[in-house]
């Protein structure tokens, strides 16, 4: 995911965001979620039920990003 993103943010070009998106929905996006809130339910560990805790929340803020960016109405090519 990290190369990814650093690919769409070097290149600027919108098939990196498309790649990004894709590899979420269809590899990451499926298990971490659900990796997270095991590890955070089953966890004695401190460090590591607060390190599960925040990988839960950055997935679902990832999920509600392309929620939203799905939602919203196509622009036009001039930006309106």
């Amino acid at each position: 995911m990290y190369y990814l993103a650093f690919r769409e943010a070097e290149s600027g070009d919108p098939v990196w965001q498309a790649r990004s998106v894709r590899f979420w929905d269809e590899h990451l996006g499926r298990w971490l979620p659900r990796l997270a809130a095991a590890v955070a339910e089953n966890t004695e560990e401190a460090y590591y039920a607060r390190l599960a805790e925040l990988t839960l929340a950055f997935s679902q803020a990832v999920d509600k990003e392309l929620a939203d960016r799905d939602a919203a109405p196509p622009r036009s090519a001039n930006g309106c």
